[in-house]
Parts: structure tokens; C-alpha cells; sequence
């Protein structure tokens, strides 16, 4: 019998469904950790990058990403486009400008005053003003689980315990709710709104996209 010549079909390229565009490497190697751990099916349909040229400002990054969201909603390629962000030393027109690209459709992950933040609540509730990211990063390093944290490595076992991540999920929605009850004025996407996280909205609509994929990973909420 004559060898088959044919060739073998390659897999289908999985089309990407989400970019997450994030303004530091901590970030980037956070998101990746995430869908190794807990969302494999959607590692090479999420893609998750730095921001172009390194453009670490809400002004420079947000615009960056809004008009990428635009112009796959311009072709009505349903791609989620998500920017990661801290307040930083960001000014408060920026900030705003970056709630009104939400309101449009943008994706906004953002943590007042920094990313460390939302690695404390994995860990423990804060609700007082922390003003600054240097001081967060003391504040998170008071915390046994963290004594030796060193961004933008994200390797502490602590972050990757299921048990964690939902406490952390949950701790991150009540100061939301907390903060908008007692500052109905107040944008939660602001400097003003110390200390706050939207981190979780980002997972959980992963875990959305991961359960419209039909391959169903280990539930966290």
C-alpha cells in the first residue's frame, strides 16, 4: 500500500476573544499566572500584553486601549478589550477621561493607589486611606504572606490558593459597596476613591468567557 501524501491538517488558530493591556510587567505576569492556574483553556484566545512603548500614564494608556476597542467595535469583531491600571500619580481629569471610556464599552481594571492592593485583600480587609504606592507596598509587606514581595515577580504562594482568591474577590466587592454607600458622589475610577480595587471584575469576566468557551475550569465564584 502507497504511503498517504496527504497532509495533515493543522489545528485551527484559536481567535483571540480578549486583550488585556496592562502598565507594568507585575501586571503581565500577574494575568498570565491567573490563566495558567486557573483558565488554561483560554491561554492563545486571552492575550495579555504591556502597554505600547511602555506607556505607563491613564491618559497615554487608556487612549491606547480605547481606540483599539473602537476599532474592533468598528468591525464588529467581538474582541473584550481590557486596560489595567493604578492611580499612581495620575491626575484626576485623566481619570475621569478613563470612567467615561468605561461607560462606552472599555473594559477598566484599575486599583487606588496601586496593584498591591488587590494582592493585600487576598489576605486581609483595608479600608483606610493609604494615600500613596510606595506606602501600599509597606502596608502589603506587613503582612506575614508578603514579607518578601518584590514586584514584578508574583510567585508568593499565597496569591495562587483558591481559598484566597475568593476572599479576596469577595473583600474587593464589599469595599465597592461600602465606599459607594457612603460616597454616592464619589467615582469609584478616581483618586478620591483610596483605597479600592476593580481588579475581580476583570476575573470574573474571564471566568464568563471561559464558561462561553464550553470548557469549563475549576469554578472560583
Amino acid at each position: 500500500m502507497k504511503p498517504d501524501k496527504r497532509k495533515k491538517k493543522k489545528p485551527p488558530t484559536p481567535t483571540v476573544k480578549a486583550i488585556i493591556i496592562c502598565e507594568g510587567e507585575g501586571e503581565v505576569n500577574y494575568f498570565n499566572k491567573l490563566l495558567d492556574t486557573y483558565f488554561p483553556q483560554l491561554v492563545g484566545i486571552v492575550q495579555i500584553k504591556e502597554s505600547d512603548d511602555g506607556h505607563r500614564s491613564a491618559q497615554v494608556l487608556t487612549e491606547e486601549t480605547f481606540k483599539l476597542y473602537k476599532k474592533f467595535k468598528a468591525i464588529n469583531l467581538p474582541v473584550a478589550v481590557w486596560c489595567v491600571f493604578d492611580r499612581d500619580n495620575n491626575e484626576p481629569e485623566y481619570l475621569n477621561q478613563a470612567k467615561q471610556y468605561g461607560e462606552q464599552g472599555l473594559g477598566i481594571a484599575f486599583s487606588n493607589p496601586c496593584f498591591e492592593y488587590w494582592f493585600h485583600l487576598h489576605v486581609k480587609a483595608h479600608t483606610a486611606p493609604v494615600e500613596t504606592p510606595q506606602k501600599m507596598v509597606s502596608l502589603l509587606k506587613t503582612l506575614p504572606e508578603f514579607k518578601d514581595y518584590n514586584k514584578p515577580h508574583v510567585e508568593h504562594p499565597t496569591l495562587w490558593e483558591k481559598s484566597n482568591l475568593k476572599q479576596g474577590i469577595q473583600r474587593a466587592n464589599k469595599r465597592i459597596k461600602d465606599f459607594s454607600i457612603t460616597n454616592p458622589d464619589t467615582p469609584i475610577i478616581s483618586v478620591n476613591s483610596d483605597p479600592i480595587t476593580t481588579i475581580h471584575h476583570l476575573i470574573e469576566a474571564l471566568e464568563t468567557l471561559e464558561q462561553e468557551t464550553h470548557t469549563p475550569c475549576q469554578k472560583i465564584l
